[in-house]
């Protein structure tokens, strides 16, 4: 009984640290796994608006902007422009629906990471500071109120990472992020453009948001580093401070059960004869992971009695979908033609049914007694 209790108590325990990862509602997923990550991060986006700051994940509602010097051109000459948005708070990102997702396998330095998204509409709000001199007789010196309004958003971020080692775990770390930006419309308003004219302020505005695509294309140099700093800053906190492997799906480590849902496979060989004749092959597979033991449907045990010796041992389940993706190298001969090939490779087993036969004998170690599996022979069924 007090067994039981110490069992329910460290479940328990376990539970609620992996609550302090990522909350139970929010599906973890296989490395590189795009799907499932695009499903998972769109929930978490809706779900949790606001963040979740105990895994300093910053809200997405609400996102302070870095003060940014947009244009700086020289003072000389009869036109220059100084414009610098100041205070500046993104609205919109709560509504991202994000489309793709490449990259995050289990070591995230081999491949490329790309994030893809789109916003409904994403505005700024702040205050700018602009200075200048148009057309050599017109001169500008206004601060006031600023609003950009992005319509029909679509992003692109490739990232370049690396991995830091603090404590024995592994922590992902962004050195380098790319966005990549498109839109449907801009909107801006700069209010108090010209504090003594509010005609010409109206005009001015009217003015950019007739011929946004030219100060879109104008401007562009300078805005892309400031959306780079902005998504930044909403993930680099959460890579920082949580371990990577941490994000993706464990076994029960208090009961030494490792993680069914990402199962390491050894690296196997299948021989064909001897590489003489017509026909023959080598072939190596390496690095290969077995996705989908999470969905496992257990159907049937027998023995487990309290001679577990005394008795058959078997266990029978089902798998709906069982992927098993990693690396090979094949060569040899095939009616004469020579092959001598390397690549990646998935296989996909569909309605995988399997049948255990095992056979067990019983260790003593401190009085107490442990069950040892000495032979384990499967037999499998499958639709396709």
């Amino acid at each position: 009984m007090r067994y039981l209790a110490y069992l329910l108590i460290s479940l328990q325990l376990y539970v609620g640290l992996q609550c302090q990862t990522l909350p139970a509602e929010i599906k973890k997923c296989h490395y590189g796994d795009g799907k499932c990550l695009v499903e998972s991060t769109n929930a978490l986006l809706r779900n949790y608006p606001k963040g979740i700051p105990e895994v300093s994940l910053k809200p997405f509602n609400v996102v302070p902007v870095r003060d940014w010097l947009l244009v700086n051109d020289s003072q000389v000459g009869g036109a220059w422009y100084f414009f610098e948005l100041l205070n500046q708070i993104n609205y919109g990102f709560e509504n991202t629906t994000i489309t793709e997702i490449l990259g995050f396998d289990r070591d995230p330095t081999s491949s490329k990471i790309e994030i893809h998204g789109k916003i409904p509409r994403l505005v700024y709000k702040g205050d700018y500071l602009a200075k200048g001199r148009m057309l050599w007789f017109v001169d500008i010196n206004s601060h006031g109120t600023s609003e950009s309004d992005f319509l029909n958003f679509r992003f692109g971020l490739t990232l370049k990472v690396r991995i830091e080692y603090r404590n024995n775990k592994r922590y992902l770390k962004i050195y380098q992020l790319v966005p990549n930006i498109r839109l449907d419309r801009w909107i801006m308003w700069l209010d108090n453009f010209f504090p003594d004219n509010y005609d010409l302020t109206i005009a001015i505005n009217n003015l950019f948001n007739r011929n946004w695509v030219e100060f879109w294309n104008e401007l562009e140099p300078g805005i892309l580093p400031l959306f780079e700093t902005v998504f930044l800053g909403m993930i680099e906190d959460l890579f920082e401070k949580v371990p990577y492997d941490d994000l993706y799906p464990k076994g029960i480590p208090v009961l030494g059960l490792k993680p069914i849902e990402i199962v390491d496979i050894k690296d196997f060989k299948i021989w064909k004869d001897v590489d003489i004749g017509a026909v023959w092959f080598k072939f190596r597979m390496y690095d290969q992971q077995n996705y989908g033991f999470e969905n496992t449907t257990i159907t049937e045990f027998k023995g487990f009695g309290r001679d577990p010796t005394s008795s058959l041992v078997e266990i029978h389940g089902e798998i709906p979908r069982l992927v098993h993706k990693g690396k090979y190298v094949v060569n040899g001969k095939i009616l004469f033609i020579e092959t001598n090939s390397m690549g990646e490779s998935v296989s996909d087993f569909q309605n995988f049914k399997f049948f255990l036969k095992l056979k067990v004998l019983i260790e003593y170690r401190n009085n107490k007694r442990y069950l040892r599996v000495h032979q384990l022979e499967p037999r499998l069924k499958l639709d396709r």
